[in-house]
């Protein structure tokens, strides 16, 4: 049963990176904070916004001075509710926000897709390997 759920979000996570998600409504009526890399974040979520933000432009940065990648990204911070209307959108049926892992949307422009709240996959997996130590 697991497998069969890692399969199926795998398919949504790969058919997701081919979009342009500034054509989903969920997406495109959240808020936006300008930037080198911009944030697009939930009503009542700015300051996560901001402190992903400053982690994603450090990175940015290291990457050109370091690495010579150059690629602007934005990212978009799904809640449960968004995550549910962008799903919805996307593949007619409400998303598990349990089952949302981060995905990047290739856009153009590139999004990365985060969980802001915790529930998510990830947030579930963090709390298990902090667990495990």
């Amino acid at each position: 049963m697991v497998f069969l759920n890692v399969l199926v979000l795998a398919s949504f996570i790969l058919r997701a990176q081919a979009d342009d998600l500034t054509k989903f409504k969920s997406v495109s009526s959240l808020n936006k904070l300008a930037g080198t890399v911009e944030i697009y974040y939930p009503n009542d979520y700015k300051q996560e916004a901001v402190y992903t933000q400053k982690i994603l432009e450090k990175a940015m940065a290291f990457y050109k001075a370091h690495l010579n990648i150059d690629i602007p990204v934005s990212a978009a911070l799904l809640g449960p509710k968004e995550y549910s209307e962008f799903s919805m959108e996307k593949w007619g049926r409400p998303g598990i926000y349990n089952q949302f892992l981060p995905f990047i949307a290739a856009g153009p422009p590139a999004v990365i897709c985060l969980p802001v709240t915790i529930g998510s996959a990830l947030e579930n997996m963090i709390q298990d390997g902090i667990k495990k130590k």
